[in-house]
């Protein structure tokens, strides 16, 4: 049997996936490509451009107030962390620091800040990764990865709750966010103010902002994948930054974003610097045209690549979300996620026994498999107790179960499926995925006898998601 397709698993790219007769019996969906917008040419001239050129009334070109305002402090280059792809990361970085060390900055006073929210430290090999293998041999001693409960300053409150932000940043006097944009499952979209909130931020400010993703049930209204217009999340993260852009600027300090959309093929097709809001507010039409792909239908079957969120579940939930936007009700959905780091979140490790033991409880009632009825009661039972317990006491992390859950019943019982190596046989027993093949055994076969399986079932479609960052939409059912 011929085979095509292909997909990331891990730093491993497998080719061959799907039987070359789906394609030809029209059971592939077509995804209508994105309009695209042409790459950059010419990287360093418009960077030039980025940082002489403000977007944005109230915050001047970068370039200008270090020839005019600049008096000599440090100048902080906020990254992102190891959960993303950092494909801006490494072009931006070394020409940036060159355009500042030419206007006159010295290269004592850079620093980098990688903005991990809640996340860990990256480990020495993905701080290498993140940064590149120019800039981290040369500068580690001036990387300062970000804590949310250690080396913070308070910058004052919201609504009674603390607002503190990172030492290293607090006492920048330039700080340049330079960050991508991306579509986030209940931010809407990633990138500019969200390097901030919860980028640099302490626990209980993030965990503020974090709670107005939920309703009654499930998430609230417009927290919703590419929603920023009436999202409760990012009309929050507005706030937060909000004060703190105020708070650093009374000190002096420049906030001065450097935003960029990076195309699937790696190359970067905008590039724009000023205010953070205006920056992101104007580029996410850029972000559409790249990465909204519309498709004519829900699929049967969604196999989706989680790419560097597949360092755990925690970060792999993300593609699970994209495949459940463009998935049939009752339809499955195969994640391809290494997961060397396990669950990765300890908060929602521990909710997941909840649902766990609700779902255990649901196969010792009966004696062989669970009826439709039973396992839509245990389903329902299992959101109920979990979003109950994450309003008691939330914690980062908890959203995570309160969306798979929401998926699981989207989905059905055995049917979200996962390729994974990482995960411990605790941590599997917690989860509610069906693991395909044993871990170890290489994934393309594990993935090609789950294919010719549901093969020799029925004929369903499918849909091959490569990239968990595109955000598939398909006419109302």
């Amino acid at each position: 049997m011929k085979y095509i397709g292909q997909m990331i698993y891990g730093d491993e790219l497998l080719e061959g996936i799907l039987p070359k007769s789906i394609v030809e019996e029209g059971r592939l969906i077509e995804c209508c490509a994105p309009e695209g917008h042409p790459p950059i040419e010419d990287v360093q001239q418009r960077l030039k451009e980025a940082i002489s050129n403000s977007i944005g009334p109230d915050t001047p070109p970068l370039k200008e107030f270090i020839q005019s305002t600049y008096r000599g402090g440090y100048c902080t280059i906020m990254v992102d962390d190891h959960t993303r792809e950092n494909i801006h990361t490494k072009i931006l970085l070394p020409l940036l620091f060159e355009e500042l060390i030419d206007l006159g900055l010295s290269e004592e006073n850079l620093r980098i800040l990688v903005c991990g929210g809640t996340h860990r430290a990256p480990s020495e090999t993905e701080y290498r990764k993140i940064l590149g293998g120019e800039i981290w041999p040369k500068h580690r001693n001036k990387v300062f990865a970000h804590s949310c409960t250690e080396n913070l300053v308070s910058v004052g409150n919201l609504d009674g709750v603390p607002v503190e932000i990172d030492r290293v940043a607090c006492e920048s006097e330039i700080l340049i966010p330079l960050s991508d944009l991306d579509y986030h499952y209940f931010a809407g979209v990633a990138g500019g103010p969200k390097q901030i909130c919860p980028g640099i931020c302490g626990e209980r400010i993030i965990t503020d902002e974090h709670l107005r993703m939920f309703g009654e049930l499930g998430f609230a209204d417009n927290v919703d994948t590419g929603v920023v217009n009436g999202n409760p999340v990012f009309d929050r993260k507005i706030e937060i930054v909000s004060l703190i852009l105020k708070k650093l600027s009374e000190k002096g300090t420049l906030v001065y974003s450097i935003l960029s959309v990076v195309d699937p093929e790696g190359r970067l097709v905008q590039l724009s610097g000023g205010d953070i809001f205006e920056t992101h507010d104007r580029d996410r039409k850029i972000l559409e045209k790249v990465y909204l792909h519309p498709i004519e239908k829900k699929a049967d079957v969604t196999v989706v690549s989680a790419m560097s969120k597949g360092i755990d579940v925690y970060q792999a939930g993300k593609a699970i979300n994209a495949a459940y936007r463009a998935t049939k009700e009752g339809g499955r959905i195969l994640l391809l996620a290494p997961c060397p780091d396990g669950i990765g979140n300890e908060v929602f490790k521990d909710l997941m026994r909840f649902s766990a033991e609700i779902f255990g409880e649901m196969h010792e009632d009966v004696e062989h498999l669970p009826d439709q009825e039973v396992i839509s009661g245990a389903i329902e039972k299992a959101r109920r107790k979990v979003q109950e317990e994450v309003m008691r006491d939330f914690k980062i992390g908890k959203q995570k179960p309160v969306d798979l859950l929401r998926v699981l019943e989207h989905l059905g019982w055995g049917h979200l499926h996962i390729i994974q190596d990482g995960l411990s046989k605790e941590e599997m027993d917690l989860l509610p995925f069906d693991y395909v093949g044993d871990a170890g055994d290489p994934p393309l076969k594990r993935i090609k006898e789950f294919i010719d399986g549901l093969e020799k079932e029925g004929s369903p479609t499918y849909l091959m998601m490569e990239n968990p960052g595109f955000l598939f939409q398909a006419p109302p059912s």
